[in-house]
């Protein structure tokens, strides 16, 4: 959808460089935010019926002692309480459920933007917006296997040709300056062999 590079460009690390079309993602994330959202519902309404069903088991056993309540009035209130006990296991496990489903479908939407793996210098943009980009060559005229290169100019290979009568001048170890006639003096790196 974006592309937020040029050749040329500086970018630091985890800096965004394209954006992808997200919006099937989006609704992903904002179905599974609802999903945890009705489950945490879900857990106070059974959680606050526990409470109250806790309540009249403990004043039905009261009352069962004092033989104001029947057997039958407290099994009843029993019941009523594993029965909600099991409720509330049951969504605490589907609002866990619904969270990691969450957490997966925000990683997935932070997937639509794609970032620098490190800090260099933009060398090439092989992407447009509107283009389709993949991970291998899927051919077509409008799939980019990339959005572009950065190159990290802090850890540069040089290749040299040496004469063989000043090869016996090159020792491992050796300072070396070098200067790339693209970039002029400004381009200038130093290193060792």
């Amino acid at each position: 959808v974006e592309v937020f590079i040029d050749e040329g460009m500086t970018v630091t690390e985890g800096q965004i460089v394209a954006r992808l079309d997200s919006v099937l993602a989006e609704r992903d994330y904002e179905l599974a935010r609802s999903r945890v959202e009705t489950a945490d519902a879900a857990v106070a309404a059974i959680t606050a019926d526990l409470e109250d069903a806790s309540r009249i088991m403990s004043r039905v056993q009261t009352l069962s002692q004092k033989n104001f309540a029947t057997e039958a009035d407290l099994t009843k209130a029993q019941a009523r309480v594993g029965v909600l006990s099991a409720q509330l296991r049951q969504v605490q496990s589907q609002f866990e459920t619904a969270r990691i489903d969450a957490k997966r479908s925000a990683s997935v939407l932070d997937k639509h933007q794609i970032r620098a793996p490190f800090a260099g210098v933009v060398v090439d943009r092989s992407a447009q917006p509107g283009e389709m980009i993949s991970p291998i060559s899927a051919g077509g005229g409008f799939t980019r296997t990339g959005i572009g290169t950065v190159v990290d100019m802090n850890s540069l290979e040089i290749e040299v040709e040496v004469n063989e009568s000043f090869i016996n001048r090159v020792q491992p170890g050796q300072p070396v300056e070098a200067t790339l006639d693209a970039y002029g003096p400004q381009s200038r790196q130093r290193g060792t062999f």
